[in-house]
């Protein structure tokens, strides 16, 4: 990590396993939920999909240095993609080919255009908290 490292004075992230060496100041909390394009399978499911009926689709994963949301590092999920970015999940999800976790306010542009739709899955919710980082 660069405020580690000496790199960086400052930085915000969501990390949920606070790391020794640096003080966190919440900033706020974002709402993470997974997305889908509107003409994926998943949403022919329908009722509210179970973990069970997500292992069948192939899910983004956020990568290991970012763990934060309730199907990472599940073994038995389809992991075919892995992401530590919010803009390359979207655009694999965009893609066709995957489901992904992205916070509904930055998912929202396009949910308004209709290209990407909110899973239904209430299990897949998480809320995260956003810090302000420093040493």
């Amino acid at each position: 990590m660069m405020l580690l490292d000496g790199k960086t004075e400052v930085g915000i992230t969501s990390s949920e396993v606070p790391k020794d060496g640096l003080k966190y100041t919440y900033l706020f909390s974002e709402r993470q939920c997974l997305y889908c394009v509107p003409d994926h399978p998943i949403l022919a499911i329908s009722t509210e999909i179970t973990p069970q009926e997500l292992r069948q689709f192939p899910v983004v994963e956020r990568g290991l240095s970012h763990k934060i949301t309730p199907l990472s590092g599940t073994k038995d999920l389809l992991h075919l993609a892995c992401s530590t970015n919010m803009e390359a999940t979207a655009h694999l999800i965009l893609s066709g080919n995957f489901v992904g976790y992205l916070p509904d306010h930055y998912a929202s542009i396009w949910a308004q255009r209709g290209e990407m739709v909110k899973v239904n899955a209430p299990f897949s919710g998480v809320f995260c908290q956003i810090s302000f980082d420093h040493p």
